[in-house]
């Protein structure tokens, strides 16, 4: 017991001695060393880290604790090119205030930069070009010893190579040919300065009005598309009337407005020669159900069976304020570059073999319509969808798509044998108010006529409306030839046709 108490007793002296020692001043040679030692000074320049504290010798301060100082940062000199034009005076020039702009971006004053980059650019559009010529000059020509020795080095290798050649004995390998190539330098691409012009900036307008008007009636998308080249070529492409009354003309004059084929694809002689219709393969044509009188029957069998005269563009131009162009994207026509699609959905209930649930079925089906100026066209009704179709919906797709083609689609060009079955040929014409008659017969059912009458409409697209992409249902029927039955469809789950551009459509038609 006495030995911990004597142990306590002198860590209690040696805690007193140390807190005594440490209240009593600094001694004086402590002062002396701290008075010879030499401080930096405060503004001297020095790489320190801001994190870093900088310890000094023991002060006078109260209490007599170390204090550490933290050196102020300083920004290194900059030896970038831009910082040997700094000056006091504003900059006047676009390319002192350009330099300016980038002084001030590399210190971090970016508005500043941005605001001095307007001010440059507004004086001058091309001063960057000149501040890389100022500092970042383009190598000349004669500065790439390297690549003229190599050049020369290339040409008495080619000699050299050539000389052996010419006393018989075999030429250099290509690996070696390849290998001299390796000093040749790339001749560089033109300056910004170059002044870039287009051939059609010295053609005559009359001559340019007659490129134009070929490329409009051959293809007429890319007619249109010259409006995006500048303003002069807009101009032209929105108000020159010869060249869309050109195009209207080669359009329309496309349009079967009577029947020109008949059901199977044969032309009618009637139509060439100027006879009596042929009315062996035309079904009793009416446009509305069959319980309408046996007068009012005749009277539009009658109707259906005259030979319409072809509409006269002329006539039609008042209806469209005196404009061809507005005639051409508003007046009802078919189009051939693409194919009309018919999506449909219906639900079916399905059987349930329990009372907990009801499945229901969600059936899609589509129809497809493609037409040709020669007054046929191709129907289709089918569970594919349109990239299994589109690109094989013609009738070299049709035909080669026989017993043999099991697969096809998308790529082919072919439709799979499983659809092709199901295509059926026919005939269309259209009227001057845009109805559209089309009748098809489909193959293992050549006793019934089938005949659709669809009118052409606008659809919304890319926030303006654009004419003639839209068949919209009037009516569908049966014929059968046999028992002059007709009968109509009904038409609640079918959906109008919308007209979609096939690319291997139009570069089957020559359009790209």
């Amino acid at each position: 017991m006495d030995d911990r108490e004597t142990e306590l007793s002198r860590f209690r002296q040696q805690w007193q001695a140390e807190v005594t020692a440490r209240t009593q001043p600094t001694p004086g040679p402590s002062t002396t060393t701290t008075t010879h030692t030499a401080r930096p000074a405060p503004f001297a320049p020095r790489r320190l880290s801001h994190r870093e504290p900088v310890p000094e010798s023991d002060s006078d301060d109260e209490g007599g604790a170390a204090r550490a100082e933290f050196a102020p940062l300083q920004r290194e000199r900059s030896t970038s090119p831009q910082a040997t034009r700094r000056s006091a005076q504003a900059p006047a020039s676009a390319l002192e205030h350009y330099e300016k702009a980038v002084e001030r971006e590399t210190q971090g004053s970016l508005g500043e930069s941005l605001s001095l980059y307007r001010k440059a650019f507004r004086m001058d559009a091309k001063v960057d070009s000149q501040y890389r010529e100022k500092y970042y000059p383009r190598p000349t020509p004669g500065a790439h010893p390297t690549a003229s020795a190599g050049a020369g080095a290339s040409t008495s290798t080619t000699a050299a190579a050539a000389t052996p050649a010419s006393q018989g004995q075999p030429p250099a390998s290509i690996a070696a040919l390849i290998e001299s190539f390796a000093h040749l330098a790339i001749p560089p691409a033109g300056t910004e300065d170059t002044v870039v012009y287009s051939p059609f900036t010295t053609l005559p307008h009359e001559l340019l009005l007659h490129i134009l008007q070929t490329l409009a009636t051959t293809d007429i998308a890319s007619f249109a598309r010259c409006a995006k080249v500048c303003k002069a070529l807009s101009y032209v492409v929105s108000t020159e009337e010869a060249i869309w009354r050109d195009v209207c003309t080669s359009a329309f004059a496309k349009m079967t407005w009577d029947w020109r084929v008949s059901v199977d694809g044969t032309p009618l002689i009637h139509r060439v020669l100027g006879g009596e219709n042929d009315d062996s393969l035309l079904p009793p044509t009416t446009t509305t159900t069959p319980a309408v009188p046996e007068v009012e029957a005749e009277e539009i069998e009658q109707e259906e069976e005259e030979q319409r005269p072809v509409p006269d563009d002329e006539a039609h131009l008042p209806k469209y304020g005196g404009s061809w162009r507005a005639m051409f994207q508003s007046r009802p026509r078919i189009r051939f570059n693409g194919v009309y699609i018919s999506t449909c959905n219906y639900v079916r209930q399905g059987a349930s073999q329990s009372g907990w649930n009801t499945p229901v079925h969600i059936v899609t089906y589509y129809r497809y319509l493609r037409f040709y100026d020669d007054g046929t066209v191709l129907s289709l009704l089918t569970s594919c969808e349109p990239s299994e179709v589109v690109y094989g919906f013609s009738r070299t797709g049709v035909q080669g798509g026989g017993a043999a083609v099991v697969a096809g689609g998308a790529g082919t060009g072919v439709l799979p044998s499983a659809v092709a079955k199901y295509v059926a040929g026919g005939r269309w014409r259209i009227d001057a108010d845009g109805r559209v008659d089309v009748e098809t017969v489909q193959r293992g059912m050549e006793r019934y006529l089938f005949r659709m009458q669809l009118r052409l409409g606008s659809v919304r697209s890319g926030g303006r409306w654009v004419g003639s992409r839209k068949l919209a249902w009037e009516g569908f029927w049966s014929w059968n030839r046999v028992s002059d039955d007709l009968a109509e469809f009904s038409l609640r789950n079918d959906k109008a046709f919308i007209f979609s551009r096939v690319g291997s459509i139009e570069r089957e038609l020559g359009l790209s």
